[in-house]
């Protein structure tokens, strides 16, 4: 039979070790730059009309801008694993679903640098 106090007793959640999960976010963000700024690349060879409508200084100037606002973006992937950490006891799923959630994030931003920069350099006249 279990005792009254064992019963009560909250367990106490495991400590987190938030600079080794930022570090292994931080390790990985080079390469999601990596591939957005290849996705980046690619688009501006597939639409040329887009540098010639705009100009490269103003191409490059979208592409830095969009870059900055992806990245911002990706910190929502570590922020998102601190809170699973802190409100879930389990520590032993959270680096399937980390990598999981790396992965689902860096197709969703290739999805919308294509979209968004995409539209961006489609220009139907130059």
């Amino acid at each position: 039979m279990n005792h009254p106090e064992e019963i009560l007793d909250i367990p106490e959640k495991p400590e987190i070790d938030f600079s080794a999960l930022i570090r292994w976010w931080e390790t990985r963000r080079i390469l999601y730059n990596i591939i957005l700024i290849a996705c980046e690349i690619l688009l501006i060879e597939l639409i040329p009309n887009g540098v010639l409508r705009w100009g490269f200084s103003k191409v490059i100037l979208f592409s830095v801008a969009f870059t900055l606002c992806a990245n911002a973006c990706y910190t929502l992937g570590f922020g998102s694993t601190i809170l699973r950490l802190y409100y879930s006891r389990k520590t032993d799923i959270q680096s399937n679903l980390r990598l999981l959630s790396f992965i689902l994030g860096l197709i969703f931003s290739i999805f919308i640098t294509f979209i968004l920069f995409g539209k961006f350099l489609d220009v139907e006249e130059i």
